[in-house]
């Protein structure tokens, strides 16, 4: 029996799960200088999970012979090394995938189907337009959605446009706020708001042909929704919306592990690129709400977003987290902006300490594991 024979008859026999987490092939050239971060707290968090973990790309996927060449920390040097493992029991995604991957990762997803390999997290983006109607269908959400529709053509932009005035326009499979644009009716113009290089760039149309066909472009060869803009809490001109970290645990429960609050650049048109705070820190410090109020505020945000979370879940199947943005407008009611089937935890990690962060780890390795035994 060959070395690697016995290699992969040793990992298919192995008492630990074998998770894999397929990462960016960015990720791969930086793994021994731990720019990632989510990359260490998971190493961290699998000091108490102690599952067998190792790090792979899509182009190290050899699909005829059911194995990978992955990355795993050594744990005398504390460096990477290569090896070859049997394909994993668990998978888990980390980051998005390259344009020119796509083929590759829908093969991915053929092969996930075909061999029912559990995941963690959902390999592919939720879809805007598909979630909206999902969540539209439970009548208990109704209070709570935003008004969409699917942008099919010019006539869908003058009447969203004229109805409430200031809209927003995504791609229905858009993540980490990009390509998102704020469009505000000013007197006898049009406002475009985006974000270029972090920064809120605005732009002046004087008339609606003008601005229709800047949007066209804009949005060439993406599929894409309108939204209302809600009249959002602002704090000196700067918006404000909350990602919740929602999960599920070793044992299959549903946990909100944190709920970070965004505060949005000035005058930008969404939150990403923020300063976070923690729930309690916010609400005491900027708007002086009492313990009892920032409870009941907390508890209403945790209801609103279970009902989400299996929402999602009977259309998509279970997921092991999920990042829901939430919105709070002028009269305080709760608002659901969208729902992120792959969150980065950056707000997570800037605000909260590192023993709440290392948790949300451990509950996707915990998770990862029993994913294993079912």
């Amino acid at each position: 029996m060959s070395i690697l024979d016995s290699f992969l008859k040793f990992a298919n026999t192995s008492v630990s799960p074998q998770i894999g987490v397929l990462i960016t092939r960015m990720d791969s050239n930086h793994l021994n200088k731990f720019y990632n971060e989510k990359i260490f707290f998971l190493l961290k968090a699998n000091q108490k999970s102690k599952v067998d973990i190792f790090f792979f790309m899509l182009l190290d996927i050899d699909f005829e012979n059911h194995q990978v060449k992955g990355y795993y920390l050594d744990e005398q040097s504390n460096q990477f090394k290569t090896n070859i493992f049997a394909f994993p029991d668990v998978i888990y995604k980390l980051g998005g995938v390259l344009r020119k991957e796509k083929t590759w990762f829908e093969k991915l997803t053929q092969y996930i189907e075909k061999n029912n390999i559990k995941t963690i997290n959902s390999y592919s983006n939720f879809d805007k337009w598909e979630v909206h109607e999902v969540l539209k269908e439970y009548n208990n959400l109704s209070s709570y959605l935003i008004t969409t529709l699917l942008y099919n053509s010019q006539d869908d932009l003058r009447y969203m446009v004229n109805r409430h005035n200031s809209i927003y326009i995504k791609p229905t499979g858009g993540r980490l706020g990009k390509k998102i644009m704020r469009i505000d009716k000013v007197d006898a113009c049009y406002r475009c708001i985006t974000m270029r290089d972090e920064k809120p760039k605005s732009l002046f149309f004087n008339n609606f042909d003008e601005l229709e066909l800047y949007i066209r472009n804009y949005f060439r060869n993406f599929t894409s929704i309108i939204q209302e803009a809600i009249d959002l809490l602002s704090i000196n001109e700067q918006l404000v919306d909350m990602r919740v970290e929602v999960q599920r645990n070793g044992n299959n429960q549903i946990e909100i592990l944190a709920i970070p609050v965004r505060l949005g650049q000035d005058k930008a048109p969404v939150t990403q690129h923020a300063t976070s705070y923690k729930f309690r820190d916010f609400f005491s410090s900027f708007l002086n709400l009492s313990n009892n109020e920032i409870d009941q505020l907390y508890k209403s945000i945790e209801k609103l977003t279970t009902i989400v979370y299996k929402t999602i879940e009977s259309y998509y199947g279970q997921c092991g987290e999920m990042g829901i943005d939430i919105g709070i407008d002028n009269e305080f009611n709760l608002k659901l902006i969208e729902c992120n089937s792959q969150p980065t935890k950056v707000s997570l990690i800037n605000a909260y300490e590192r023993e709440v962060v290392e948790r949300s780890f451990e509950n996707i390795l915990n998770y990862g594991k029993y994913l294993s035994k079912i």
